[in-house]
Formats: C-alpha cells, sequence, structure tokens
C-alpha cells in the first residue's frame, strides 16, 4: 500500500494543522481541547449582554482505536493499585 500523506492529516477551519502543533499528543485529547474552547467562547457570549445568542450543535465523534493499548506516562499513575502486570493493568 502506497499513502500519499502520512502524519496526523489534521484540519481546522479549512487549514492543515501543522504536525508540530500536535506532536506527541493523542486525537482524543485534541478534539475535547477543541471543544472545551468552543464551549468556553459560546459560554462568553452567553454572558455577554451585547450578544445574540446563536443556537449551535456539537457532535464530538473520538477515533480512539482499541489497541495498541498507549497511555500519556501521568495518566498510568492512576493503576498503580493494581499491582498485577497483566491485562488487569493494561485495561484499567
Amino acid at each position: 500500500t502506497k499513502y500519499l500523506y502520512t502524519g496526523y492529516n489534521l484540519v481546522h477551519n479549512d487549514e492543515p494543522v501543522p504536525d508540530e502543533e500536535v506532536e506527541g499528543m493523542h486525537s482524543t485529547d485534541i478534539y475535547t481541547g477543541k471543544a472545551l474552547e468552543f464551549l468556553d467562547a459560546a459560554a462568553a457570549a452567553i454572558r455577554d449582554p451585547k450578544t445574540e445568542a446563536q443556537p449551535w450543535f456539537m457532535y464530538l465523534a473520538y477515533q480512539a482505536i482499541h489497541s495498541p493499548m498507549q497511555t500519556v506516562s501521568n495518566e498510568d499513575s492512576s493503576c498503580n493499585s493494581i499491582q498485577r502486570k497483566t491485562k488487569d493493568r493494561a485495561f484499567a
């Protein structure tokens, strides 16, 4: 198989996102961050009496694959109580 493009291949507002901006990040974290930015801006607009509130719809679909199971090192510490180094810890 020959691929035309490798890397993150992310687009935001019809503009390609440079790979350097998202290097080492999981797509789930990137999408969540953008959704939270939007929600913060929408909440600020609602609180602004000069701004007329506009209806909006958000559909946030994650593309988290099932394997390999990878975590960010600081998130893995929440599983320290699981002593066995088996599937129990890997899937916790």
